[in-house]
C-alpha cells in the first residue's frame, strides 16, 4: 500500500506525467518487495461490527493509525491487480442462456466477480479496502472498473461522476512520454511515493487469518452471472409505448412466477434524489395485475412453464379467432400490469412511497418506547421485507454494467442497464441456496423477454 500525493507544496496540483511518474515509480519497486507485506485491507471484508473491533485495535499503534487516517481521508483507493484465473468459479457460469460475453479473452462474469470481491484471499481480495467508497480497479490486462462502498452514496451518482472522468479522457488531446521519460521526471524533483507499513500484534495476525477464512467461504458461494439479452432492448420496448424500466420489471415478474409458480417480494430502487437528504424508496413490484399477467402467460400450470409462443401448426379458423383473443386478453392483463407499475413507480418518485415511511416510524418507536410496535413484528411485515428478488436499473451510457449480490440467503439479485438494442443483466445468487440459480433465472428471463416480444409484435 502507497500514499501517493496529488498535490505539491511548491506549485500545488500534480500534472498528469508527473501522477504517471509516482504510479510507475510503485509498479517498479512493489514486485521487487518480500512476500510478507500485511494483508491488513482484508480486516475490511468482515461485518461492520467485527471491522470496527479490528479497526480499534490496529489504532492503538501510532503507525497504524497514520496509515488509516491516510486511506480514509485519500481522495480514492487505487487498486492495481493481476488477473483472477479465466476458470474462476465456472460452476456459475456453465449452461448460460446464449453464451457468455468476452472482452479481451475474459469472460464479463469473471470481470465482475474481480471487481466485487477481488477473487479471495488467494488472489486480490487483500489489495482492497472496501470501507473506502471509491476504489478503481485496474487488471494489468487492461480490464477495469470500480468497487463502491453503498452507505455514502447511489449507483447512479457513482455512474454519474465515472463516465464524466471517461469524457473528459476522451475530450483531452493525447499526452507524450515514454516510461523511460517518466521516470527520469519521478527521479529529477519528486519525492517518491510513501509505503504504508504497519504493526501487526499477534491478535491481528489471528484475525487476518479469521477474516481470509471467512471471506472466501463467502466468495465461493457467490453464483454471479453477466448476461447480455440480444434480441432487442428499449428501441422495441419504446415502440410498444410502454416504459422499459416498467417492461423489465414485469419481465422479471414473470421470470420469476415461471420458476417458481408465485411471486415474492421485490425491490426496486426509486430515486429521492429531489428531496433533500433524499436517497431512495422501495418500488415494490410484485402487484396482483402482474400476478394475473404472470398466470395467464403461463396458462396456470405453475412453476417452470415452457411459455405459449407463435408455432407454426395449421389452425382451424375457430382455433384462430380462439388464439386472438387469447392474445388481445393477455394484452390487455399486460397493460394494466404496466399501468400500475408506472403508477407506484410515479408514487415512490414524488415521495409517496411506504417504505422509508414505515422505516422512520419503526425506528422513533425504538428510541421511544423499547420495544417494538406490534406491526412490526407482525409476520406479514416480515415477509414483505424479505426481498428474494432485489432489483435496479443502473443505466449506463457506456457499454458498462454494474452489480451487487443478493440481500438474502434465497433470493437474487438482478440489475440492468436497458441499451438501445440490447438488456444486459447482472444476475446473482447463492449457490449454497437449493432453491436459486443464477443461469435458471437467466434462462427464465430469456423465455419470458422472447414471449413479451411474440405478444406485444
Amino acid at each position: 500500500m502507497y500514499c501517493v500525493p496529488v498535490k505539491a507544496g511548491d506549485r500545488g496540483r500534480l500534472n498528469e506525467n508527473e501522477l504517471a511518474a509516482q504510479l510507475l515509480h510503485i509498479l517498479n519497486e512493489a514486485p521487487g518487495l518480500p512476500g510478507t507485506e500485511a494483508t491488513v485491507g482484508i480486516l475490511t471484508t468482515e461485518p461492520r461490527p467485527k471491522w470496527a473491533a479490528d479497526r480499534e485495535m490496529l489504532l492503538l499503534e501510532e503507525r497504524n493509525a497514520r496509515n488509516i487516517e491516510l486511506i480514509e481521508t485519500a481522495l480514492v483507493v487505487v487498486c492495481v491487480d493481476e488477473p483472477i484465473p479465466l476458470s474462476y468459479n465456472a460452476r456459475g457460469f456453465n449452461g448460460s442462456p446464449a453464451g457468455a460475453h468476452y472482452a479481451g479473452g475474459r469472460d464479463e462474469s469473471n470481470m465482475a466477480h474481480e471487481m466485487i470481491h477481488g477473487g479471495g484471499s488467494a488472489y486480490n481480495t487483500p489489495n482492497r479496502w472496501f470501507d473506502k467508497t471509491m476504489q478503481l480497479i485496474i487488471c494489468s490486462d487492461g480490464t477495469w472498473g470500480l468497487c463502491y462502498e453503498h452507505s455514502p452514496s447511489e449507483g447512479i451518482a457513482v455512474v454519474q461522476l465515472l463516465e464524466g472522468i471517461l469524457k473528459r479522457i476522451d475530450e483531452a488531446p493525447a499526452k507524450d512520454g515514454t516510461t523511460k521519460e517518466l521516470l527520469q521526471l519521478q527521479q529529477s524533483h519528486l519525492p517518491p511515493p510513501e509505503r504504508l507499513e504497519w504493526t501487526v500484534r499477534p491478535e491481528i495476525e489471528r484475525r487476518l487469518r479469521e477474516a481470509a477464512r471467512s471471506v472466501d467461504r463467502r466468495i465461493e458461494d457467490l453464483d454471479f452471472y453477466v448476461y447480455r439479452y440480444k434480441p432487442y432492448g428499449k428501441n422495441f420496448i419504446k415502440a410498444c409505448q410502454v416504459s422499459p424500466d416498467v417492461y423489465i420489471q414485469l419481465a422479471l415478474q414473470l421470470a420469476y412466477y415461471k420458476l417458481y409458480g408465485h411471486l415474492v417480494s421485490t425491490y426496486e430502487s426509486a430515486s429521492t434524489r429531489r428531496f433533500l437528504h433524499g436517497r431512495v424508496d422501495c418500488i415494490r413490484s410484485a402487484s396482483m395485475e402482474a400476478l394475473e399477467w404472470a398466470k395467464a402467460m403461463c396458462q396456470g400450470e405453475g412453476p417452470n412453464v415452457t411459455l405459449e409462443s407463435d408455432k407454426e401448426d395449421d389452425y382451424s379458423a375457430e382455433a384462430a379467432t380462439a388464439d386472438v383473443k387469447k392474445k388481445d386478453h393477455l394484452r390487455e392483463l399486460f397493460r394494466c400490469a404496466a399501468a400500475r407499475q408506472t403508477e407506484v413507480m410515479v408514487q415512490n418518485i414524488l415521495g409517496y412511497g411506504i417504505d422509508i415511511h414505515l422505516l422512520g416510524l419503526r425506528e422513533a418507536c425504538r428510541e421511544r418506547e423499547g420495544t417494538m410496535h406490534e406491526l412490526f413484528t407482525d409476520e406479514c411485515y416480515k415477509i414483505a421485507n424479505c426481498f428474494l428478488l432485489s432489483t435496479s436499473q443502473v443505466a449506463c451510457s457506456t457499454n458498462s454494467f454494474m452489480g451487487y449480490g443478493p440481500v438474502t440467503p434465497h433470493g437474487y439479485g438482478a440489475s440492468y442497464n436497458p441499451h438501445p438494442n440490447e438488456i444486459i443483466f447482472c444476475i446473482s445468487a447463492f449457490f449454497t441456496s437449493d432453491k436459486t440459480s443464477a443461469s435458471r433465472f437467466a434462462r427464465s428471463l430469456q423465455d419470458s423477454l422472447d414471449a413479451m416480444r411474440d405478444l406485444l409484435s
